[in-house]
Formats: C-alpha cells, structure tokens, sequence
C-alpha cells in the first residue's frame, strides 16, 4: 500500500500557500487491502467509511504519514480523506460513479476535474503532475483533465466549479474547456444536480467576489448564466443576501 497527497493541498503547495485539506489516494490492490494498512501502519481513528466509493475520513497522526514536502505536520493529528486509487464507471446521478475499480495513482489523477486538481506528492516529497497542472497554474490557466465535454457530462456542476476557480485563483479558462462551459446540452445537464451543490458553489464565488463571479455570468459564460436563473429562481441573488 503506498499513500499520496492530493487535490487542494498540492494545488496550494504550488501556489505557495497553507493549506489543512489533507486527501490522501492511496494504491492497495482493493478496499480491504487499504483499511488493513490505515488501521495497522497509521493506526487511524475512522469516523466516516463510504466502501461503495473506496473512502475513509479519519484522524491520524502525522508522524505515521511521512512528510510529503512538508506539508504534514509531524507534531500532531490531522483529519484527513483516504480513498482508494480508482477509475470511475458512469455517472448516473451527475455526482457518484455507478462503480469503481482499483488504479495506480496514474489512473487516478486522471479521472480529476482540472490539471491543477490532478497532481499528487509522494511521501518523499516528488511532484506527480502527468497532466502539466503546475505549468497550467504557471500561466494562470484553468484546463479540464482530458476531454472538457466528457468532464463536463460525468459531472456538470464542474462547470460551476470553473466560475468559482477562476474567481478565486484568478484564472482564465482554456479554450475548450471554456468553448464546453457555453455547450447548451452541458449546461441544460445542471437540471440534473441538486440545489443545493449548485448553491453551495455558487455561494461560494459570489462571497469572494460578487462583482467578478456575475461579470463571468453574465459575459462569456451567460449561458450557464441564464441556465442558473432559468431552472434556480430563487437562488440567484440568496448567496449574496444570506451573509447580510
């Protein structure tokens, strides 16, 4: 069993900046193989365990993880996601795959959104980035893993969560990725998500910046725009009117 540090936190670590939003894939040849090692190498204190989607949320000491660049703290528990290395089968309800299968951390990274989001550290402290996330976040440049329209339908509020990344990283959208963002079938898929994921996203970048997130909306991308007021009435001003 091998762990590597993934998602939000390399994304950061690149970016220079903090982070406490530790997850973990982890290479094992199936489920068992991977709670076997959690509980007898790192001696986790479990807290959530999902097996139908080969994760595990938990507290573990750091010093039982290995440094990853230093981004672990050696001195201390953290909580942290633990999740099976997987590739995904479809996505019937836009948001769980119907089915995983076991990967290396390779098949892993490739079923992730965004390059950014597609990097891994090794306990060692090695960059993985078999998808050039870290030149992509170099040019300031937001990219889907792949093809955007296959991203986009295993999961259309991805399309969101590219508003809410430009917005916050200050990122510009790569050219197909933001040509799938304005494809009417894509963006008609969001009727398929619920509420309150869309709320939770939009919320989210519209309180760190309500001025950029509706210049997004209602410039090139008015017609995930529209989509949002046409199927959400209602939602469309409440992120911005729930904090007053």
């Amino acid at each position: 069993m091998k762990l590597y540090l993934v998602g939000g936190a390399v994304r950061d670590h690149v970016l220079g900046r903090t982070t406490k939003d530790y997850d973990f894939a982890v290479e094992a040849r199936d489920y068992n193989q991977m709670m076997c090692g959690l509980l007898v190498d790192h001696d986790i204190r479990i807290w959530q365990e999902r097996k139908e989607f080969g994760t595990v949320r938990g507290r573990v000491h750091g010093c039982s993880l290995g440094g990853f660049g230093g981004m672990v703290p050696q001195d201390a528990w953290v909580d942290a996601d633990f999740t099976l290395c997987r590739t995904d089968g479809p996505y019937s309800d836009s948001r769980h795959p119907d089915y995983v299968l076991p990967t290396t951390i390779t098949g892993d990274l490739a079923r992730r959104d965004f390059t950014m989001n597609a990097m891994a550290m090794t306990a060692d402290g090695d960059l993985l980035d078999p998808w050039a996330g870290k030149v992509d976040l170099g040019l300031r440049m937001l990219r889907a893993v792949g093809d955007p329209v296959e991203r986009f339908t295993e999961d259309p509020l991805r399309m969101l969560r590219a508003v809410r990344f430009s917005v916050c990283y200050d990122l510009y959208v790569q050219g197909a990725t933001a040509a799938a963002m304005n494809n009417s079938v894509l963006v008609g898929n969001l009727d398929r998500v619920v509420m309150d994921r869309v709320r939770e996203e939009l919320h989210r970048a519209l309180k760190y910046d309500w001025w950029r997130t509706m210049e997004l909306l209602t410039g090139p991308y008015q017609r995930l725009g529209w989509e949002l007021r046409k199927q959400f009435p209602g939602l469309w001003l409440r992120p911005t009117t729930e904090e007053r």
